[in-house]
């Protein structure tokens, strides 16, 4: 994606303090939330649309960089293998208001702008979350 159509993206979006990304396998739901959760870069997961993902039961929190789990605090669950493979079809496949984005690539943006004292690389590829551990 070039830059000026990153800025545009970047211009139109509403960034909330915590943002919802679209359900995949079993009514999982991709979170970022801003609430300076510290240097460890990651992302929850949870069970069922609008549920905050400390309200869910499944709390999983994936790291951005390796195919693993960031466990801590009450975040202590794992993806089940058709999960972890849903996952991976998900976040490669086009993001559905920007479709020139894939969901991995909205949720690294996403990411940035909430933290960006603690960035990820715009071009970050996606580890293989088929792996996860």
């Amino acid at each position: 994606m070039s830059k000026k159509n990153l800025d545009e993206y970047l211009n139109e979006e509403l960034l909330m303090e915590m943002a919802q990304f679209r359900s995949f396998a079993d009514n999982l739901v991709i979170w970022i939330i801003g609430r300076g959760e510290g240097s460890i870069q990651y992302f929850h997961i949870a069970k069922g649309i609008g549920i905050e993902p400390q309200q869910s039961e499944l709390k999983i929190c994936i790291q951005f960089l390796t195919a693993d789990y960031f466990h801590h605090g009450i975040n202590k669950d794992v993806l089940n293998s058709n999960q972890r493979k849903k996952l991976v079809e998900f976040l490669g496949s086009p993001e559905k208001h920007i479709p020139q984005l894939t969901v991995w690539e909205r949720i690294v943006i996403t990411w940035n702008d909430t933290y960006p004292d603690n960035p990820l690389s715009n071009n970050l590829e996606m580890p293989d979350y088929t792996h996860l551990r």
